[in-house]
């Protein structure tokens, strides 16, 4: 693995050195102070509530010996050890720097792009590669943007065989970008659905972004794809690479059938031409699209060269990610914690674990608006609540302005008046959602980010704990 050098940075970014050593090894590059090491550059950012420039001297502070400003901006006074870089647009070069990096690396780059589980794809196959005898690293949490794709390939340690990249996307082209920047050798699209609407128009525009990553690939690595997404599935005629499907039932070189939920756990039978006989699993994770997620991994392993029975060693481990269907026990509640985000076709694989549930206690649903989602928001809003309608809740409880449509359309639809309340806001919501839930009830959290459905569910775990403290 290849040093990163102050020369490196100034050939990659087209910064000019204003001041300061022309020659040193850097330890990295961080753009928070709260993360710095010392000999790391600073990379001054700046955001819509910040300015990373206001930070330079405290990074200096830190352990930063050089730091990279925009451009016209103010230069402290910084010791004459520090060196000081300069250029129009510190977040286009750090992407830059990154795409230097990455050629200097001889590491098998896997990227995971589609509308829903990329996340969750990564880290299921994050699990089973550390239980293998590959040496894999990830995207920490969300790195998926041009700020944490290129951070991800500069903290790529020397020992990993495989970096498994998760790239999202907002607008036309990002995804383009980024492969550009990472160069991937091998890809999964787990799927293509209503997502990114705002940025991207529509379905075909989703498709059309995430397309991108497959089209990057060369005719050494291979493509992971869903063969029961229509979107998906058409993207095997723009890669050069080897293609691998995944689906539920019969469509795919790996498939699942027969899957049941039984104790918190989605049991099924593992098949497809990609294995030599049928396989009984068990997961420890509920829901299709949770198995989805497993198969696409189990794909890409397999890709990677590993024999199925190194792979399903890392399998009893593996687990969901917070915010993206943790259970947790409450109060005498189960809560499924889905609060990370939303978009119709998560919302709609989430409530058929939901529905799947065993037992007979009352689903509830707790949901928050949908973001970004462009014109079509009201619409799909509305057509959701359709759904609600006949979903067999016992409660159904919204939260957010975008939500009304939902609301209105599950009550046109003959939803119950009497099982569902519309909060306008969280804070209504807070006051108002303990007398709404009971021990017993099982209670699904999901919505956007933006909707802060998880600040619901760490007050209920407050009030578990003040009730347990109160008992003790």
């Amino acid at each position: 693995m290849p040093h990163l050098t102050l020369d490196l940075v100034l050939q990659a970014s087209g910064a000019r050195l204003v001041r300061g050593p022309k020659r040193m090894d850097l330890g990295g590059i961080s753009t928070d102070t709260r993360s710095i090491r010392a000999g790391d550059l600073f990379l001054a950012l700046r955001g819509p509530s910040f300015d990373g420039q206001a930070f330079v001297a405290q990074a200096v502070q830190a352990g930063a010996s050089a730091v990279l400003l925009r451009e016209g901006g103010e230069v402290p006074e910084l010791p004459e050890s520090v060196s000081v870089l300069i250029c129009a647009n510190p977040r286009r070069a750090l992407g830059e720097i990154g795409a230097a990096y990455r050629l200097r690396q001889d590491v098998h780059v896997l990227g995971i792009t589609g509308s829903c589980g990329k996340t969750s794809t990564k880290q299921i196959l994050l699990q089973l590669l550390e239980s293998s005898s590959l040496t894999p690293s990830a995207s920490p949490a969300s790195f998926n943007n041009d700020i944490g794709v290129p951070h991800t390939l500069l903290s790529c340690a020397p020992e990993t065989d495989v970096l498994i990249l998760e790239m999202g996307t907002n607008g036309k082209g990002e995804i383009a970008n980024l492969c550009r920047l990472a160069q991937p050798t091998s890809a999964i699209v787990t799927n293509v659905g209503p997502s990114h609407l705002a940025g991207l128009d529509d379905e075909d525009g989703v498709a059309l972004e995430k397309s991108a990553l497959p089209a990057s690939l060369g005719p050494d690595g291979f493509c992971v794809l869903n063969a029961q997404c229509p979107r998906t599935s058409r993207m095997r005629r723009l890669t050069r690479a080897r293609v691998l499907t995944f689906g539920l039932g019969d469509e795919g070189d790996l498939i699942a059938r027969d899957l049941v939920f039984h104790e918190g756990c989605s049991v099924f039978t593992l098949a497809g031409d990609l294995i030599p006989k049928p396989r009984q699993v068990r997961v420890p994770l509920l829901g299709h699209h949770q198995v989805q997620n497993v198969l696409a991994a189990l794909c890409a392993g397999l890709g990677l060269g590993l024999e199925l029975d190194e792979l399903l060693v890392g399998l009893p481990a593996v687990a969901a990610s917070p915010g993206r269907g943790v259970q947790i026990e409450v109060g005498g509640m189960r809560l499924i914690d889905e609060t990370y985000n939303s978009n119709p076709s998560s919302m709609r694989a989430a409530l058929r674990v939901l529905a799947g549930m065993e037992g007979g206690a009352p689903r509830v649903l707790v949901m928050g608006d949908m973001n970004e989602l462009g014109e079509a928001s009201r619409e799909l809003h509305r057509d959701l609540g359709r759904d609600l309608a006949q979903a067999g809740l016992q409660r159904l409880i919204l939260v957010g302005s975008k939500v009304q449509d939902t609301h209105e359309g599950a009550l046109a639809a003959g939803m119950d008046p009497a099982i569902v309340c519309y909060f306008a806001d969280l804070e209504q919501a807070r006051m108002a959602l303990p007398a709404q839930l009971h021990p017993g009830d099982t209670v699904l959290f999901k919505g956007s980010r933006g909707a802060h459905l998880d600040q619901l569910v760490s007050d209920l775990h407050a009030a578990r704990g003040a009730a347990q403290l109160a008992q003790a």
